[in-house]
C-alpha cells in the first residue's frame, strides 16, 4: 500500500487518518483556519520582501488579488499592478 507522503510509513499514516476522522468538526475547522492563518502571514511575509515600499493598505490589497484571485479582487478592491 502506498502513502500519501514519500517520508511517512503506512502505519504512521493510518494513525493520522484515524485522528484526524475522530476529530470533530470544530476541530477541524480550526485546524483549517490555523492553516489560512500561517499562509496568509506568508504571503503578507513574501509581499512585504517584494514591495517594500508598500503600506499596509496597499499590502493587504495585493493580498486580496493572490487570496481571492484577480477577478473578485479586482471587483472588490480595484485592479492592482502585480509588477
Amino acid at each position: 500500500m502506498r502513502t500519501m507522503s514519500t517520508d511517512t510509513s503506512v502505519a504512521a499514516e493510518n494513525v493520522q487518518l484515524n485522528l484526524l476522522r475522530a476529530a470533530p468538526a470544530w476541530r477541524k475547522l480550526a485546524m483549517v483556519w490555523n492553516l489560512n492563518h500561517a499562509l496568509k502571514g506568508l504571503i503578507l511575509a513574501d509581499l512585504e520582501e517584494r514591495f517594500p515600499d508598500d503600506d499596509r493598505d496597499m499590502r493587504h490589497r495585493r493580498l486580496a488579488h493572490r487570496w481571492l484571485g484577480p477577478t473578485l479582487a479586482r471587483a472588490a478592491y480595484g485592479a492592482v499592478d502585480e509588477a
